[in-house]
């Protein structure tokens, strides 16, 4: 346990460094104010047409648009609780006026989103390289797919929980309550946040992104260089290279998007919790913090987009929302589909090969009992002894 004393220089010295009012000119400040507004309306729109779809449409009851919802859901969540704090402090910079509970409330749970996102993308990652490295072993089941959304929720919650103790509100020395990042008592407010901010990046964004690259380059090498085992008719299979082509090409952009709008933020935090007292208040650590933020926010507008430019059920989703129309229920990975492929391929294979060989089997005996049926009629009608006339003698044995 640490001292009082220390506890509270730590405390003043992270308060000291707490920027005061953003002092931009109105032009800048309506410019940022219109650019969060619009990627707001946009996630908001785009994410929840993306769950409404994966939700109402039977074609879609897939475990990789499950996890695509998920997503989806976690875009919400950031759009929800972290952007419209974002243009509060366009104007108040770092002043708090919602109150500790909020300032938890948000931290924690936009932290969890983010930490969701990762997991489900890397959940994803496996369901994909597990169906298109081994197409005869079983799939992922629906049911399991949802207990592992669940299991992803409950690590993003236990990981992101010591938000709730060490995200705080304080009074500054400039005599405004700010809402910071503060360990004490019960750790080192020193060293506490940079391991937990070096845990947290090597968790839940390098190794996941690595296990991701090394996943899909694997796909990736597999579905473009060989072909699928050809028990189904050319245009079939090439329906079914072209569709997992596809979702892959889509997958890989997503997670490029999520890596490269979020790395910013990280670097921001690496700079701020280990060399903040080397960064002034200046302009350009000001904007380069709203950057970082306006991009990983701007990520969760984009994703539903991606999806609806490579998927075209989610197309038909938004173009049903755009005209209030009904969503077809038809196009894309139907739901039999899925189904088909979930269980194993090998079974079906099998009872092909099976099927098809009775069907010969029956048509080769029908053919010997045809032959058979000629040859006995051919042997009645040559050898069969013929009546005689009364006056023809029988033949002499």
């Amino acid at each position: 346990m640490y001292t009082t004393d220390s506890v509270n220089s730590t405390a003043n010295e992270t308060a000291d460094f707490a920027c005061p009012l953003y002092q931009e000119t109105i032009v800048t400040q309506v410019i940022k104010t219109v650019a969060y507004c619009v990627i707001i309306l946009l996630s908001l729109f785009g994410n929840s047409i993306v769950i409404f779809t994966v939700w109402r449409n039977n074609s879609m009851r897939s475990v990789t648009n499950l996890f695509i919802g998920n997503l989806a859901a976690s875009d919400l969540l950031i759009t929800i609780l972290g952007m419209p704090n974002m243009i509060t402090q366009l104007y108040l910079g770092s002043k708090w006026i919602f109150g500790a509970a909020i300032c938890k409330i948000v931290v924690f749970f936009q932290s969890v989103s983010v930490a969701s996102s990762i997991l489900t993308l890397l959940a994803i990652s496996f369901d994909r390289f597990w169906a298109i490295i081994f197409p005869f072993k079983r799939r992922i089941s629906f049911f399991s797919a949802r207990v592992i959304l669940g299991i992803t929720w409950m690590v993003s919650l236990s990981v992101m929980a010591p938000f709730l103790y060490a995200q705080r509100v304080i009074v500054g020395t400039q005599g405004y309550e700010i809402c910071i990042e503060d360990w004490s008592p019960a750790f080192n407010p020193v060293t506490a946040p940079k391991d937990y901010t070096l845990v947290l990046f090597v968790t839940l964004y390098v190794f996941p992104l690595l296990t991701m690259v090394v996943l899909y380059s694997v796909i990736v090498s597999k579905l473009w260089r060989r072909q699928i085992p050809g028990f189904r008719s050319s245009r079939d299979e090439l329906r079914t290279r072209a569709l997992r082509k596809k979702v892959v090409k889509m997958l890989i952009t997503v997670i490029t998007l999520f890596s490269a709008c979020w790395l910013p933020l990280y670097v921001y935090q690496f700079i701020y919790f280990f060399a903040y007292h080397k960064i002034p208040c200046f302009d350009s650590s000001l904007s380069f913090y709203f950057t970082s933020l306006f991009l990983g926010h701007a990520n969760s507008a984009v994703n539903p987009y991606l999806y609806a430019l490579f998927h075209r059920n989610y197309r038909e989703g938004f173009k049903a929302a755009w005209t209030c129309s009904k969503i077809p229920d038809n196009v894309g990975f139907s739901r039999t589909y899925s189904r088909r492929r979930s269980s194993s391929n090998a079974t079906w294979l099998t009872r092909s090969n099976r099927s098809t060989m009775v069907e010969r089997n029956q048509g080769n005996i029908k053919r010997r009992f045809s032959a058979v049926t000629m040859m006995n009629q051919l042997s009645v009608r040559n050898f069969a002894p013929k009546k005689q006339s009364k006056d023809t003698k029988p033949a002499e044995l």
